[in-house]
């Protein structure tokens, strides 16, 4: 008498991969969202320009392309920085890391 078993771990891999990257998606654009409503305002260059860009599966990228987003985020010699980007991610990873746990326990 021969037993058959069903291998369930790719379709089980497959849900993981999805609701992560749905994940990583939320939060980036909510980092996004969090660093426009921070960012300094003379122009409105440097919140407009922010932008989000997925680079994969589980990877996102959140920046600006413009030349002195790391001065007002970091300061210089001369000025303290009004971070934007910092503070939007780290607000950001909390909830992120509850998500994170509520996939794993769902898992269980």
């Amino acid at each position: 008498m021969a037993t058959q078993s069903k291998n369930d771990l790719p379709r089980i891999a497959s849900r993981i991969e999805r609701a992560l990257s749905n994940l990583v998606r939320k939060h980036a654009f909510g980092i996004e969202a969090k660093a426009k409503q921070l960012a300094p305002v003379d122009t409105g260059l440097l919140r407009n320009s922010l932008q989000t860009r997925v680079d994969g599966p589980t990877k996102a990228t959140v920046g600006t392309n413009v030349e002195y987003a790391a001065y007002q985020e970091f300061g210089t010699r001369h000025q303290k920085g009004k971070a934007f980007l910092t503070p939007a991610a780290d607000e950001q990873k909390k909830e992120f890391e509850k998500d994170v746990s509520n996939l794993e326990r769902s898992l269980r």
